[in-house]
Formats: structure tokens, C-alpha cells, sequence
């Protein structure tokens, strides 16, 4: 019988035989899903990502960002709360 696809995970295929992980840059918190979600602001999303994961305190990132190093440090007269 059908198993639903893990978080993390997505299938957009009929008769898919496994599921995918999500890309970096992407998540997916919900099982049975048929594609990812981008990473939003403010965090970066690891291959498989289920729960994005914030930037450093004192840094930030666009949407989509695919790993920490791409975190970039908050600018001067600013402040970036983890």
C-alpha cells in the first residue's frame, strides 16, 4: 500500500517507486508532500532539510540560502538577532 514521503522528502511522480530528499536551499516539514519549500530568510536548508536552520546571531541571509557559510554579516549601524 502507498506510504506517504517522509519531511524531508517529496515524490511529484505517479507510481514512484522512492522518495527524494529536498534540495540545499529547500525544506519540506510535512510528510506526503510533492515538492519542497524554499528556505526562508534569515536561515539556510542542508540537503533533506526538515526544519530550517538560522543563521548565526549577528548575521542573515536571503531566501533560499543553501548552507552557513552563505550567512552573511549584519551591516554596520545594525543589528541581526539569532
Amino acid at each position: 500500500h502507498p506510504m506517504p514521503c517522509s519531511p524531508g522528502k517529496f515524490t511529484a511522480a505517479d507510481g514512484a517507486a522512492i522518495c527524494s530528499s529536498c534540495k540545499a536551499g529547500t525544506f519540506q516539514d510535512i510528510e506526503g508532500q510533492t515538492r519542497c519549500r524554499v528556505c526562508i530568510a534569515g536561515t539556510y536548508c542542508l540537503p533533506g532539510t526538515v526544519v530550517p536552520q538560522l543563521c548565526p546571531a549577528g548575521t542573515w541571509s536571503s531566501k533560499g540560502l543553501q548552507d552557513a557559510a552563505g550567512c552573511h554579516f549584519c551591516p554596520l549601524g545594525h543589528y541581526c538577532e539569532a
